[in-house]
This record gives C-alpha cells, sequence and structure tokens, in this order.
C-alpha cells in the first residue's frame, strides 16, 4: 500500500513552495509586463475600472503588483507581502471582470479558471511561506520551515 503514496516523492516535499512561486510569479510578472507594454494603465483602467473613481491610479497599482509582486514571488523576497497582494488583486479581478458565479468556472475565453489558480497558489505561499530557496530565508526574513 506505501507505494500508493509514491515515497520516492517525499524527498522533494520541501521544495514544492519553489515550485507554486515560480509559477504565480512568471504568470503575474507576464500578464503585468502586458498591461505595462499593452494598453497601458489608462488602457487598462478604461477597459476594466471604466466608471471606477481615480481608475488610471488602480491600473497603476494592479500593474505594479503584477509586475513587481510576480518579480519578488520568483526571487522568493518579501514573498508573503507579495503573495497577499497578488490575491488580493486576483479576488478583485474576479470580482469585477468575472463574476462569482457557476459561470466564471468556464472553461471558455471569458472563465476564471486560471484566475482561482493563481488565487490558490498566492494564498499557498502566503499562508506557507516561500520556501528554503528564498531571498527572504536567506536574509533571515522567513524561517526553515517558511
Amino acid at each position: 500500500m506505501e507505494m500508493l503514496s509514491l515515497p520516492f516523492l517525499r524527498p522533494l516535499a520541501p521544495y514544492w513552495h519553489v515550485l507554486i512561486r515560480l509559477a504565480v510569479g512568471a504568470v503575474m510578472a507576464v500578464n503585468g509586463y502586458g498591461k505595462l507594454t499593452g494598453p497601458g494603465a489608462e488602457g487598462f483602467a478604461g477597459m476594466m475600472l471604466e466608471g471606477w473613481p481615480a481608475a488610471t491610479f488602480f491600473g497603476w497599482v494592479v500593474i505594479g503588483v503584477e509586475l513587481l509582486g510576480g518579480l519578488l514571488l520568483i526571487l522568493g523576497a518579501l514573498s508573503r507581502i507579495s503573495a497577499v497582494l497578488i490575491a488580493f488583486v486576483m479576488f478583485m479581478a474576479m470580482l469585477i471582470a468575472k463574476g462569482f458565479g457557476i459561470s466564471a468556472m468556464s472553461t471558455d475565453a471569458g472563465g476564471a479558471t486560471v484566475d482561482w489558480l493563481l488565487l490558490a497558489g498566492a494564498l499557498a505561499i502566503a499562508f506557507a511561506g516561500p520556501g528554503v530557496f528564498s531571498v527572504d530565508r536567506y536574509l533571515g526574513i522567513e524561517d526553515a520551515e517558511g
């Protein structure tokens, strides 16, 4: 029965944080860079935040959190703070752009399946920490567990 638990993977358990951090960080950084070099804060705000007070300001906030937060996650620097901010941005993105109904889990272009994965990944890092290979651990911000 023990073979069903794939025991050969157990030595890799301390490194799951790094895998999640790299995946979420890379996707967020690429999305932030795309917003920055594509429509910019004004264009993004016009598309997604139309009618909101200070829409351009919040457009810059989203771009900053996605781009800088993603890069910080990749490095494992200020990981928990970056992860919480990314989780908040993803929550708001789903709330504003996609809604939280059953249709939000649709797999079509308007669905939020990837958004849910990014939210879950960011929360996993916020709760569990950046892992063994991180700037946070090197600087003593996180202990060996986080």
